[in-house]
């Protein structure tokens, strides 16, 4: 069976990070999508996400690992990590472990007060209350703006650079 891109980094944040939730995982996805605009100035995959009550989420990977709630999903060991190497350039899996370092060592629950205070999912929802559900898609576009503006307010050029974003977002979300 031939996976998709977005499955193959789902997979790879799972097996890499050890100990995630679908709710991190959810955003960890977001924070590869929106970075891989900073460093490859393109989309890592074609999936859309969906401006939801908690964040961004990517709808088929969210169906396919629901059943894990708020617990670790704990599926991925060696045996079942298998994917085409091909369909992942050495670059985009540097950025993914970046992702797991400087983005997975939050829980979701603090991914998602990130994610909310994020030009993405705020333009996206609206006017909608903070409870109201929605399936609007959160355009690549506005993500890719998003991303290159935090690339210049944050200085970042290099992968291991996210950290000066998530540690200024850790202090934000630590004062509200």
């Amino acid at each position: 069976m031939k996976l998709k891109k977005i499955e193959i980094v789902a997979r790879i944040l799972i097996y890499m990070s050890g100990d995630i939730t679908p709710l991190a995982l959810q955003k960890a996805l977001y924070y590869v999508q929106g970075f891989s605009f900073v460093f490859f100035k393109q989309a890592i995959f074609n999936e859309d996400c969906e401006a939801w009550v908690h964040g961004p989420v990517y709808r088929e990977i969210y169906t396919k690992y629901k059943t894990y709630a708020y617990n670790p999903i704990d599926e991925m060991d060696n045996n079942n990590f298998a994917f085409d190497k091909k369909l992942i350039t050495e670059l985009e899996f540097s950025l993914i472990k970046s992702i797991v370092t400087y983005i997975c060592c939050y829980s979701g629950a603090i991914l998602e007060k990130f994610t909310h205070l994020e030009a993405p999912w705020i333009i996206t929802r609206g006017k909608l209350t903070s409870t109201e559900l929605s399936s609007e898609i959160i355009s690549k576009n506005e993500i890719e703006k998003y991303f290159l503006q935090i690339k210049e307010e944050y200085n970042i050029e290099r992968i291991e650079d996210i950290k000066n974003y998530t540690d200024v977002m850790f202090k934000n979300v630590n004062c509200l």
